[in-house]
């Protein structure tokens, strides 16, 4: 759960770093002095909403997922990627926690995702554009068009109007799983053994589109309530960035880009030894 979070900026920074603390009590995870937490982030209600619109489904519907395929229980058709299970779940879900929680509907859309889409329309003008920047011929224009201004899947569908992708094949062959997010821990277990604490820059800008592009799983992090406790999936992920082992053999902290998170932890650890030390 989260247990606390606040905003570390002054408002006139125009920026936003949050501070938040997990609670992972009760749970069998540890961690040491400079790991990373991994965080499953939610989509936003609304993106997911409007996603939901474009694809023609009811977010309240039930889907079943199966180890070798997904299937709706309405009319769910589509294929997978042979066969494979696209959400990494099994048993059933609603439709807006599975486009809320395992599809990436901001990032870029693959090649290969625009030539399952160009299977999806009876407009041949359309399904033709779709295969020209899915192919080697239109290399160029893919990367001005679809990777430069970094347009979303959404902004795609929404160009091509007659694309109506099934809501298999959108789970199985066009949108890619919505991947964890991995923070620098800035606590020491020393000091915080069952609450690790991440400091996350918050996300935000405008794409080459025009879109207000914000960080789904930093902005997620961000919009919570500080008095609000928020069951999240996270785990740990080991690192080998680790202090030296004599407590006594000075260090110097060097951060050339990757933030002043992990070295928190790394002062929080070594005043609590040095305070042994004087004990």
């Amino acid at each position: 759960a989260i247990h606390a979070r606040r905003e570390l900026q002054a408002p006139r920074s125009g920026r936003s770093t949050i501070h938040v603390e997990v609670d992972i009590s009760g749970s069998n995870l540890t961690y040491q002095t400079g790991d990373h937490l991994g965080v499953y982030p939610t989509n936003d209600p609304a993106l997911v909403q409007q996603m939901a619109a474009r694809l023609n489904v009811i977010e309240t519907d039930v889907i079943l997922v199966s180890e070798g395929n997904s299937s709706k229980r309405r009319s769910m058709e589509g294929g997978g990627r042979n066969g494979i299970n696209p959400l990494g779940h099994k048993g059933p879900l609603t439709v807006h926690t599975a486009l809320a929680r395992y599809c990436d509907l901001l990032t870029p859309p693959k090649k290969s995702a625009l030539l399952a889409l160009a299977t999806c329309t009876a407009s041949e003008t359309e399904a033709t554009q779709l295969r020209h920047l899915a192919s080697k011929e239109g290399k160029e224009e893919y990367s001005s068009w679809v990777l430069q201004p970094y347009r979303s899947l959404l902004e795609v569908l929404e160009e091509f109007p007659s694309v109506q992708p099934s809501l298999g094949l959108f789970l199985c062959s066009v949108a890619p799983r919505l991947q964890a997010r991995y923070y620098s821990i800035s606590s020491s277990p020393l000091v915080a053994p069952t609450t690790p604490s991440l400091t996350v820059a918050v996300v935000g800008g405008t794409t080459g589109t025009g879109r207000v592009h914000a960080g789904v799983a930093s902005t997620w992090l961000g919009e919570l309530q500080l008095n609000h406790k928020l069951t999240a999936p996270v785990f740990v992920r080991t690192s080998n960035f680790r202090m030296p082992k004599d407590p006594a053999t000075p260090i110097v902290m060097v951060g050339p880009g990757t933030g002043l998170a992990p070295f928190r932890g790394f002062l929080q650890e070594r005043a609590v030894l040095a305070e042994r030390v004087r004990v």
